[in-house]
């Protein structure tokens, strides 16, 4: 399937959305050690729950025809992923500053792009 009216960008962020929360799905382990937390039962959960969401939101990407709906989910994941980035920018101390930086580089990366995109098709 293709993202019509955002193009091979639109597509790569779709992808990388499903590839990004099946990671967080299938391999918490990995994906929660990559940003520098604990490998603990409560981090794997929430992990899992994060990559439920974000394989979700990418899939509905693929599956929105053209219009008026798909820019409303770019619009959705932008707004989503720049609270995300505020949200990691303003943990507290007792998060390292490797997770910090980790969390607000993809999800500020996620919500530049999917902003752009929406930003075009308005």
């Amino acid at each position: 399937m293709v993202v019509s009216g955002t193009g091979s960008a639109g597509n790569a962020v779709a992808a990388g959305a499903i590839g990004f929360g099946l990671a967080g799905l299938a391999a918490p382990r990995i994906l929660i050690r990559l940003y520098g937390l604990p490998d603990t039962g409560p981090f794997r959960f929430l992990a899992r729950l994060w990559g439920t969401r974000t394989a979700t939101l990418g899939a509905v990407l693929f599956m929105e025809a053209p219009g008026r709906r798909r820019t409303n989910v770019l619009v959705a994941a932008a707004a989503m992923n720049a609270v995300d980035t505020g949200v990691a920018l303003t943990a507290g101390a007792d998060v390292s500053a490797r997770t910090k930086v980790m969390a607000a580089a993809t999800s500020g990366a996620f919500a530049l792009v999917t902003g752009a995109l929406a930003a075009r098709l308005l």
